[in-house]
């Protein structure tokens, strides 16, 4: 007796995730201007007293980020204060 076995490849996919965004956009997924706050994420912790959060903020343009990791046209980088060039207090 001969058994026939067949396998098939499925197309993994689903519907959109619409709460789901890049960081540093608006609700059009459009990138957010300098030292704004993203309206999608949120700070739980932060050993900064200046910038407790609960909000994050794009960043400043410039150094530290550019000359490492440019931002996108699709995303922009968030922190919990604008300003990198001394970075964000130290934390656990």
């Amino acid at each position: 007796m001969t058994g026939l076995l067949l396998a098939g490849v499925l197309p993994v996919g689903g519907a959109p995730i619409t709460t789901l965004f890049n960081t540093g956009v608006n609700a059009a997924g459009e990138p957010l201007g300098a030292e704004a706050v993203d309206p999608h994420y949120t700070l739980v912790e932060s050993a900064d007293p200046e910038y407790p959060g609960p909000q994050v903020y794009t960043l400043t343009a410039g150094f530290p980020v550019g000359p490492w990791l440019a931002e996108g046209p699709a995303s922009r980088w968030i922190a919990p204060r604008p300003q990198q060039g001394t970075g964000n207090a130290e934390g656990s």
